[in-house]
């Protein structure tokens, strides 16, 4: 019974076989003209390629031509700086710091449709973009930076839909950004810096929402910033420094926690920055100086716990220094010169080891110096001048060992000065002025041998004037006018060498110096007080 069913079956399979038999030769001549057809688009294609690489090379100078003497016969997979795909058509040409001279007009780009990325940065090719860059619809990466390219940036770039990295920095590239622009929505890298840009940026910028990197700084571009930059949270590294923008931050930034660095400083950047400012886990550089930004800052600064770098001098912010600042414990730099800014300056800046520079010139501040400076061993530049503070200079601050900077100027600081600031060995500038000093100089000042500039001016310091100064060698400046010093100038090599202002505002001292570059408007050797 089973053999009688499976019978038809035996006859089905072999109908089949003897079918594919007959079919076989046909689908074997088939294939085989596909392929030779493939091969021999593949091989027009690479011959095309070729021939515009070599017509480019031939335009190009004798040094470039040289550098590219591996550009012979017509399989350009085997050239410098070339790639090619499993097909064997180009799909990178990489000639990126060769010092390649000329320019991009007679190069066809139609001739290259596989193109993904092209890299000549660093060289010195001229001349416009041409619009048929516009033809490379397969590209994915653009790189003609630090080049010498000048006019506009072509309309037609924004036919490369693919486009992912577009890189024209520092160049002379001048005109405003085309529209055009907004139609690279895949577009994740964006550097425009160091160019002649000029105008509105177009609103289109604002589809660009997987950039994460964007840089437009030292241009002459004006107008608001794009305020949806970061819609897509993918936006880390912002730099428009160095242009006319205005208007607030964008709104969005603040909510944009992926951010690593921003650049916005020497605009005319308006709003509260309380507003502006949010909080930030991967944060390490933020710089917002040089605008007319408003408000306090927001304590939950101090939650940017990765942050190095925080500046906002030259502003307009009031209010106090909030103390949480004392919990970013990576920062480096702080700068708040330059604002309104009041209240004491908080204890728990201290605790800030990695700290470089501390910058608060020119501000409201008052109360005392805090102690606890003194433990910020990694210190090299303290500014507090042009505040109001009072009380005496701390003599922890001979803690700071590394100190190179130091102005305390412009404050009613008062008492001596402390012992302690000899023991700063690294100190260039020392600067104590327009303050309320009393007591002598002192003489361990002498062990200063690195310093360069001192100025003492226009305190209340009395006695003479020590010998132990002949040990500074390194002196260049020194101001020890209008306080109560007298008795005779010692000659020392430090007031022979360097540019001094001395006798004048003293009217007790008196003295000769053989050698004297500048000290008062008389020219006398004998040295009369002046008043």
């Amino acid at each position: 019974m089973a053999s009688s069913q499976e019978q038809p079956s035996v006859f089905f399979l072999a109908y089949v076989v003897l079918v594919l038999m007959q079919e076989l030769p046909c689908l074997a001549s088939s294939r085989s003209s596909s392929l030779v057809a493939l091969a021999g688009a593949s091989n027009q294609t690479r011959n095309g390629e070729a021939e515009a690489l070599l017509t480019w090379k031939s335009k190009l100078d004798s040094q470039s031509r040289s550098t590219l003497s591996s550009w012979i016969g017509s399989n350009p997979c085997s050239w410098r700086g070339i790639d090619c795909d499993p097909l064997g058509s180009i799909a990178s040409l990489n000639l990126s710091d060769s010092a390649i001279c000329g320019t991009l007009h007679h190069l066809n780009f139609s001739q290259l449709p596989s193109l993904a990325a092209l890299k000549l940065a660093n060289n010195s090719l001229f001349g416009p973009i041409p619009q048929e860059i516009g033809n490379l619809s397969s590209l994915w990466t653009l790189d003609l930076s630090e080049n010498n390219f000048s006019g506009c940036i072509p309309d037609a770039i924004g036919k490369l839909g693919n486009l992912a990295n577009l890189l024209l920095n520092e160049n002379n590239i001048s005109g405003s950004i085309p529209s055009s622009i907004g139609n690279l929505s895949k577009l994740t890298q964006l550097n425009l810096r160091a160019n002649n840009l000029r105008g509105f940026l177009p609103t289109g910028m604002n589809n660009l929402t997987f950039l994460t990197y964007l840089r437009l700084s030292h241009n002459d571009l004006v107008g608001q910033l794009p305020q949806e930059i970061c819609s897509s949270q993918a936006l880390e590294f912002l730099s428009a420094s160095n242009n006319h923008f205005s208007g607030p931050i964008p709104r969005n930034l603040k909510n944009c926690s992926s951010l690593r660095r921003v650049r916005l400083q020497k605009n005319l950047l308006k709003g509260n920055i309380a507003d502006a400012l949010g909080v930030y886990p991967y944060l390490y550089y933020v710089e917002l100086s040089d605008n007319e930004l408003y408000g306090e800052l927001p304590p939950t600064l101090g939650d940017c716990k990765n942050l190095t770098s925080l500046k906002i001098s030259n502003n307009k912010i009031s209010g106090t220094i909030p103390p949480q600042l004392g919990n970013m414990n990576q920062l480096v730099i702080l700068d708040l010169s330059l604002n309104n800014i009041a209240g004491e300056i908080p204890k728990d800046l201290g605790k800030l080891k990695l700290l470089l520079e501390l910058l608060l010139e020119c501000n409201y501040l008052g109360g005392h110096i805090p102690q606890e400076l003194g433990a910020l061993s990694s210190l090299q530049k303290l500014n507090i001048a042009g505040n109001n503070l009072g009380g005496s200079v701390p003599r922890q601050l001979g803690e700071c060992s590394k100190l190179q900077f130091f102005n305390l100027s412009r404050n009613s600081l008062g008492t001596s000065i402390p012992d302690e600031i000899s023991k700063l060995q690294s100190l260039e500038v020392l600067d104590l002025s327009q303050n309320l000093l009393t007591g002598e100089i002192p003489g361990k000042l002498g062990l200063l041998h690195k310093l360069e500039t001192l100025n003492l001016s226009h305190n209340q310091l009395s006695g003479s004037i020590a010998s132990t100064f002949d040990d500074m060698a390194s002196l260049t400046s020194i101001d020890i006018s209008y306080n109560e010093l007298e008795g005779a100038l010692p000659e020392i090599p430090a007031f022979r060498n360097a540019t001094i202002e001395v006798v004048r505002g003293n009217k007790g001292l008196c003295g000769v110096i053989a050698s004297l570059k500048s000290c008062t408007e008389k020219t006398s050797k004998v040295l009369d007080a002046e008043e």
